[in-house]
């Protein structure tokens, strides 16, 4: 018997076990912590170890000559997986887990991949060469020559597509940034070999990379800080720069888009004409900052008696309807001249969807009283807390805590177009004082209004 087979064998029988044992560990490990590499690793386990042990056993049995083109074939798809095995393993470790930022992640995977496959057909070609001894040489002259004649005749066709490659490489944009080319204006939301797709205000814009390769185009979302909006306004001449700029600013600074509220600018251009610069975080927010912008502008606008566009009503806007003065006198059952007090002491204010009426910690410098539309408490709830937040409707009140000088736990938002009788502080202690029903209600809306939140 041959003693070489037999030693062969045995170390086979109990290296192949224990191999496979410590892969298999190896390979749990790495599921764990769902890195890209346990497949790999769980392949090699589970095909080219087995593999590997066939071949060192048919190498040792002395096999007739028509059987030895089974080892060959053996031989042949292992050193196809081994191959495999290490152009991953590279993949794994110098791409696929590169750190954002790097070199290495500003690659695109398309020449990770063109890479890849010439290596695989120089390793076949090296493998067939050295398992069946066949002359690959004038293959692979025969490819070169195929590839220049190829190359050359499609040099219009291929030339975009290598300087598109190439823009990848450098990759200037990214997915989401927000990209101006001439005349187009838009977001990046797909980047490939051929093209780049543009969302534009009229659809998607498809751009080949040739194009973009051979022109300029500006990235807005790669400049220094956060992207700004400017927003264009008139009043009317007369009406008081300081109070305006003031509104303005106001109005910016609460908008939902404006990431730095301190950082917005108002710039006077004389003639009742104002420029608002407002910091947001990308382009593609700056349709919606119009429009929520110039929404409320308009309340705003009325509520401060400033002339937006030129509209000189707006300067009375605030004034008390003395049915509104009649109607919460009532509701209230206020006596003596409460009618005229509400009349010569407060004022309306309306307010828009979304805007805050009581800002939670300021004093609201009146009291409220809600004549029509819905708004909402919102409280900032500890940790572990599940409350709703109030609502409020018709008759309810607003900026209560002032009277005993405190501030609100609580913001109040419009769900709808609120309308607010605001009567003057001490106008309501007056009041409160003559009449000790609504001095007793409006103790109790206090004590529930700094119960919302510790």
């Amino acid at each position: 018997m041959n003693t070489t087979l037999l030693w062969t064998a045995g170390i086979v029988v109990v290296a192949l076990p224990l191999a496979m044992l410590g892969l298999t560990e190896f390979a749990a490990a790495l599921g764990r912590r769902a890195h890209p590499a346990a497949r790999l690793v769980r392949l090699v386990r589970d095909v080219v170890l087995p593999l590997a042990a066939i071949l060192v056993l048919l190498t040792q049995l002395h096999l007739p000559a028509e059987s030895v083109s089974w080892t060959r074939v053996v031989a042949t798809v292992l050193g196809f997986l081994i191959l495999l095995v290490l152009l991953n393993g590279l993949n794994i470790g110098l791409f696929v887990t590169a750190q954002r930022g790097t070199w290495r992640a500003r690659i695109p995977s398309i020449f990770v991949d063109i890479v890849r496959i010439a290596l695989i057909v120089v390793g076949l070609g090296v493998l067939f060469s050295w398992v069946w001894g066949a002359d690959v040489g004038g293959l692979f002259a025969a490819l070169g020559v195929s590839s220049i004649v190829i190359g050359l005749a499609l040099q219009q066709a291929v030339g975009p597509i290598v300087a598109g490659l190439f823009l990848l490489f450098e990759q200037p944009f990214r997915l989401g940034d927000w990209l101006v080319i001439g005349s187009i204006e838009g977001r990046v939301v797909e980047v490939n070999w051929r093209a780049v797709h543009l969302d534009t205000a009229r659809g998607v814009e498809i751009i080949p990379n040739g194009s973009l390769a051979t022109t300029s185009f500006a990235n807005r979302s790669r400049g220094p800080g956060p992207t700004t909006v400017m927003l264009d306004a008139a009043f009317a001449s007369d009406d008081a720069p300081s109070a305006v700029a003031v509104t303005l600013r106001a109005v910016a600074a609460d908008l939902p888009t404006c990431v730095s509220p301190d950082a917005v600018r108002v710039d006077h251009a004389g003639a009742g004409s104002y420029r608002v610069t407002v910091p947001i975080a990308s382009p593609a927010d700056e349709t919606r900052t119009v429009s929520i912008f110039n929404q409320r502008l308009w309340y705003a606008a009325r509520r401060a008696g400033l002339a937006l566009d030129g509209d000189v009503s707006a300067r009375e806007a605030t004034r008390v309807p003395e049915a509104d003065a009649t109607a919460v006198t009532g509701a209230f059952r206020l006596g003596g001249s409460a009618v005229e007090v509400f009349m010569r002491s407060s004022r309306t204010l309306v307010f828009g969807v979304g805007e805050v009426v009581e800002r939670e910690g300021v004093q609201t410098p009146f009291v409220g009283i809600i004549l029509a539309g819905r708004a909402r408490i919102d409280v900032t709830q500890r940790q572990g807390d599940d409350a709703s937040p109030a609502t409020l409707d018709r008759d309810d009140m607003v900026g209560v805590t002032t009277l005993v000088g405190r501030s609100p736990r609580a913001r109040v938002v419009a769900e709808t177009d609120v309308r607010i009788l605001a009567l003057d502080v001490e106008a309501a202690d007056r009041l409160m004082d003559e009449n000790p029903g609504f001095g007793r209600r409006i103790g109790q809306i206090i004590d529930f209004r700094l119960a919302l939140a510790p």
